[in-house]
């Protein structure tokens, strides 16, 4: 079901995806031929270049699937990195292809799970950093990685994938839309190094007095507990929403009460004066920067707002991909 979802929202974004072409034609000019497909083309290139063009649509149309615990979208990195290295290898079969995909997808989630406070207040935004991380280890799967060479690739991976909060308050950047493209090629580049005999590991690459969660978490530290509970016997890959709705998801619960507000009381666009929404300090950015959030731009600032999707709920009484076009 997740492999299912992430293809139909990776091929929606090939058309609608701000920014995306131009990494489709740096892929397809950088990496020549090669067995990987780069989606919306007849292309073949490398599966490095495959995975930077193809995860460039992993969040580009912001209808992916989300795990609620840790607000990451597990299979956006995950699913344009892992096709890749099967492409590459060739002849991987599909009980191989599903279990690389949820190792990706349940080890994105973990990781994710580790920090004991929010990340982005010094200035990172993690979800496509923890998604690149298990995404190695899902591209791992599928090139027969052993135990130290999962290792290498996951130091690798968290010596590439960086992405920082400004995207949230600059209203002009495609950044937010793309990022997974840097992700998806972080995982496929750490895996092929590490398969390729790259002794990179650290010796505690997570947990190390300065290795990933103290390179992130200043002060908070983070949680061995969460993230090893239940390892092996409960599946958080398990337990990720799809989206009714293309749009951030912490602007689902308002869009939701809205419609069922209006249905409720039979009213049309004609009869609100005024809505009042009350929202976490999370979801802060969802309101803020206000010019930005109340006369969004670009298709990306526009799913990240509350009073547009609100608003676009309201006047059209759903929110789908079509509400994203300049004319809207």
């Amino acid at each position: 079901e997740s492999l299912t979802d992430a293809i139909g929202v990776l091929s929606a974004a090939t058309t609608i995806g701000e920014g995306c072409q131009s990494f489709v034609e740096l892929a397809l000019a950088e990496g020549g031929e090669g067995p990987c497909l780069v989606l919306g083309t007849n292309r073949k290139t490398t599966a490095t270049q495959a995975a930077l063009a193809n995860g460039s649509f992993g969040h580009a149309a912001d209808f992916e699937d989300s795990h609620g615990g840790t607000r990451i979208h597990p299979n956006a990195v995950s699913t344009p990195a892992v096709l890749a290295c099967a492409q590459h290898v060739g002849g991987v079969s599909g009980r191989q292809l599903l279990a690389a995909l949820a190792l990706g997808s349940e080890m994105s989630i973990r990781i994710a799970l580790g920090p004991n406070e929010d990340l982005a207040q010094y200035g990172y935004y993690m979800p496509p950093v923890h998604e690149a991380l298990g995404a190695a280890l899902g591209c791992g799967a599928i090139l027969g990685l052993d135990e130290d060479q999962m290792m290498d690739a996951l130091t690798l991976a968290m010596n590439q994938a960086i992405v920082s909060s400004e995207l949230v308050a600059s209203k002009d950047s495609v950044i937010r839309s793309v990022r997974d493209g840097f992700s998806s090629r972080a995982a496929v580049t750490a895996a092929l190094l590490a398969k390729s005999g790259c002794h990179a590991r650290f010796e505690h690459a997570l947990e190390g007095d300065k290795g990933y969660y103290r390179m992130y978490a200043h002060q908070g530290g983070f949680s061995a507990e969460r993230v090893l509970e239940g390892l092996g016997e409960t599946f958080e890959c398990t337990k990720i929403a799809f989206k009714p709705w293309p749009s951030c998801l912490g602007t689902h619960t308002s869009i939701q009460a809205l419609d069922e507000i209006m249905r409720e009381q039979v009213l049309g666009m004609d009869d609100i004066e005024h809505i009042d929404v009350t929202v976490s300090s999370m979801n802060d950015m969802l309101i803020n920067p206000r010019e930005a959030k109340y006369h969004p731009q670009n298709a990306i600032n526009g799913k990240f707002s509350i009073p547009f999707t609100m608003a676009t709920m309201a006047k059209y009484r759903t929110v789908t991909l079509d509400s994203y076009t300049p004319e809207r």
